[in-house]
Formats: structure tokens, sequence, C-alpha cells
């Protein structure tokens, strides 16, 4: 059996930090296009507001259990519905510029690289943040389950995602 007490807080370090680092380059990309077009694109807009969104929401998520206990951020149902949102935005980024990228007549090289480099991180930030919420969902519930209802106001560290239940489900 696996023992998810350490196996999901580290995967959450790993994947928290490599969706940061990546969302660091889409910033920086993307602020270079806003600049380069004056008023942009809303693939860009979207990009940009995107990675700022996720560079502002996974260190509250992360840090806050951290530091202080019992806090909302901290909530195990509060880190799935953010990660929820985020990964759907960065699907409808990379969607949206794989969707336009086809038909872009001003597309030169630099600028092409940009929308394609933007396009490649979205999706494997959307990869990264759905896989981790989906084992996420699917372990709280299954705790829910077994009658440990609680699990929705602890933190990921914290709880313990190994414990069997004592107690009977539905009475």
């Amino acid at each position: 059996m696996a023992d998810f007490n350490r196996l999901l807080p580290l995967a959450r370090t790993i994947i928290f930090g490599i969706v940061a680092f990546f969302s660091i380059i889409v910033l920086g990309i993307s602020a270079h296009l806003v600049s380069l077009f004056g008023p942009s694109p809303d693939y860009v807009n979207l990009a940009l507001a995107t990675s700022i969104l996720t560079l502002i929401a996974l260190p509250i998520i992360f840090i806050i259990p951290l530091k202080r206990r019992g806090a909302a951020p901290s909530f195990v149902a509060v880190e799935v519905v953010t990660l929820w949102l985020l990964w759907i935005l960065w699907l409808a980024t990379g969607a949206t510029i794989a969707n336009w990228l086809p038909g872009l007549v001003f597309c030169n090289g630099g600028v092409c690289s940009e929308l394609r480099a933007i396009e490649a991180f979205a999706f494997l930030n959307w990869l990264m943040l759905m896989f981790y919420s989906f084992i996420l969902l699917t372990l709280a519930i299954t705790a829910h389950h077994r009658g440990r209802t609680g699990v929705w106001k602890s933190s990921v560290p914290d709880f313990d995602w190994n414990h069997k239940s004592t107690g009977v489900v539905g009475v």
C-alpha cells in the first residue's frame, strides 16, 4: 500500500514548484509580448492573467498550512477548488493560443516561438494541476466515504491519508 502521508505532500511540493517555475516563465514571455503589441491580443492577456493568478494562489495554499493551522486557505476543500480553477485557466490559455496560432499572419519567428512556448507551458501546467487535483479529490472523497468527514477542513500535510475508518458510514 502506498504511503500517501509522505507521497502526497512530496508530490504537492514538486508539482507546485514546477508550476510556479513555468508560471514565472509564462509571466515573462507574456509581459514581453504585451510590451511588443501595445493593446495586446486576448490570448496574451489571458496568459498574463493566468500566470499572475497562479503565482498569487499557489504560495497562499502552500505556505499558510505551514504557518497557521486551521486557516481557511489551508483546507483541502479550498485547495481543490483553487486548483480546479487554475487548471481550467491554464487549459483555456493553452487552447486559446493553439486555436489562434495557425491563423496569425504577423507571426514571425520570435513572436511565434514565444507563443508556442506559452502554449507548451500552459498545457504542462494544466496537466500537472489537473492530475494532482484529481488525485487529491479522489483521496478526499475516499476518506469522506470512510467516515472521515473532517478531511475537507484539514490541510494536505496534516491529514492522515492512510488511516482506515473505524466508524460506520451513513449512520
